[in-house]
């Protein structure tokens, strides 16, 4: 696994960020026009690039369009694959989503969450506010004979054939911990477009608290592109007051806290600037680096805490439990 560490950028590095993230190339000051492809490693480009879902084809599409000279067929090719592959999946994905709205377009409530459709995705997630609309959701699934995985308490999935993975909620956890209220989510929503199909999602607040919590919760690491994606949805929220206390009615303040200082840290070695951030910040002894692992002996305590505190019953504990550490240890394996 490379470490992209962030005191020390080469040029391989420069060229990526300056092609994905236009923050990151109005804060630098720099132009992909300052880089001719032959002072370039076309290799490393390759291996970082691959650390983190969608930079690969993200790069590709603008490497195309830049029509550099002097690049390797070899490396041509894998980028012309990667931009290939990546269009496949969003056709899949496209494919999903309209047989979302076939499905429970005016049979249920649901709201389309954690999903974007200018980039490759692993799968599309559908949000049901009430265990009646969770469970109708389920029913008319099957009766249209797509099997459904009751995964967790408050989630499972059903596969879309030549298509992806539909995961369904009811309220937002994982592996049985509840983070939100959905009363907090339900509360303002907003309309979206994607793939020129229409969907009703959460509002801006709430989609700020699911991706923090998301993060903290969840088993991944932070990539560049996620990177980018929460520092934009971080400024362009200015109103913290329920996602703080959302994250201290179900247990997650602390842990929010000290996220938003490594936030702090990753923004100032890459943007050259603090964030206006609600809470008291502390000085995580972190390395700035890429993809962005939290530190082990904060992660698997906190986790393993709050799996046994908010599943009922021994054996839910246990299976949650176990099943949050061996997707930990495959994540990071796999990395």
């Amino acid at each position: 696994m490379i470490k992209w560490d962030l005191r020390k950028f080469d040029p391989e590095l420069y060229f990526i960020w300056t092609l994905i993230d236009k923050k990151f190339r109005d804060f630098r000051g720099f132009q992909t026009t300052e880089f001719s492809s032959g002072q370039l490693d076309w290799r490393k480009i390759l291996a970082y690039a691959r650390i983190s879902r969608g930079v690969l084809y993200k790069l590709g599409q603008e490497v195309i369009k830049m029509e550099m000279v002097n690049i390797d067929f070899q490396t041509i090719q894998s980028l012309q694959l990667e931009i290939e592959k990546g269009n496949q999946n969003l056709m899949r994905l496209h494919k999903t989503l309209k047989t979302i709205k076939n499905l429970w377009d005016g049979q249920v409530d649901y709201y389309l969450i954690k999903t974007r459709d200018d980039r490759p995705t692993g799968d599309a997630d559908v949000l049901f506010l009430t265990k009646n609309d969770y469970e109708a959701a389920i029913s008319i699934a099957l009766q249209n004979y797509y099997k459904f995985v009751r995964e967790e308490p408050f989630k499972g999935w059903i596969e879309v054939k030549d298509g992806v993975k539909i995961e369904l909620h009811h309220g937002l956890s994982w592996f049985g911990m509840k983070v939100l209220d959905n009363d907090f989510v339900g509360s303002k929503t907003r309309n979206v477009e994607l793939m020129n199909l229409a969907f009703r999602t959460i509002s801006g607040e709430a989609e700020l608290a699911l991706e923090l919590a998301h993060w903290i919760l969840d088993i991944q690491p932070l990539g560049p592109m996620g990177f980018s994606n929460l520092i934009s949805v971080v400024e362009t929220n200015n109103s913290w007051t329920d996602v703080v206390y959302q994250a201290e009615k179900y247990g997650w303040a602390d842990q929010l806290s000290y996220h938003l200082s490594i936030l702090n840290v990753l923004c100032k070695h890459v943007y050259h600037f603090q964030l206006d951030l609600p809470v008291t910040l502390c000085n995580p002894r972190i390395e700035p680096s890429f993809p962005f692992w939290t530190p082990s002996h904060i992660k698997i305590p906190f986790l393993a805490n709050k799996v046994l505190q908010d599943n009922e019953g021994f054996f839910q504990k246990l299976n949650m439990l176990q099943l949050a550490l061996r997707r930990y240890v495959w994540t990071r394996i796999s990395e």
